[in-house]
């Protein structure tokens, strides 16, 4: 594992108290999006997000908010789509077309099927997965911290 170094976010909303928090750094890559397991808010490129659902955990393995993940890496809200008859679930964004099917342990890149080692959940109405699965698709890394239970991904 890499050695990591400490970055410290802070923000400030209308009328709250100030929200501050720290987050492992690895190598030399500041994150571009940090899920905290349980946590119904998100990092993307430094601000803070609110989400309706927190990143779970379940057999061991981190899940967090496909919509989530993907408007934090970039993809626009017009490139997130859901066909409720075939149950899939379509982000287009930087030239790239992937697809994915909740409870299938596979996904589609530009076309071409890929196998997952593990299947996407669906839970609370929404699509869960790992996050390295959009992320190195589109390009990032996926770092993880044990310590602060953070999946942290970060640009290659």
């Amino acid at each position: 594992m890499q050695e990591g170094f400490l970055i410290g976010l802070s923000c400030y909303s209308q009328g709250r108290e100030a929200v501050s928090r720290a987050f492992t750094i690895y190598g030399s890559a500041v994150p571009v999006a940090i899920f905290t397991l349980g946590q119904k808010s998100c990092s993307s490129n430094g601000q803070v997000q609110e989400m309706d659902v927190a990143p779970l955990l379940e057999n061991g393995r981190t899940y967090v908010p496909l919509r989530y993940l993907a408007m934090a890496l970039g993809v626009p809200e017009a490139g997130i789509g859901w066909d409720p008859a075939s149950q899939t679930v379509t982000l287009s964004s930087a030239g790239h077309i992937l697809k994915f099917y909740p409870g299938r342990a596979e996904m589609e890149r530009d076309g071409r099927r890929e196998p997952l080692d593990v299947a996407l959940l669906n839970r609370y109405d929404r699509v869960f997965l790992l996050a390295r699965y959009v992320a190195e698709a589109l390009g990032y890394k996926v770092h993880w911290s044990e310590t602060r239970q953070q999946v942290l991904v970060t640009r290659e």
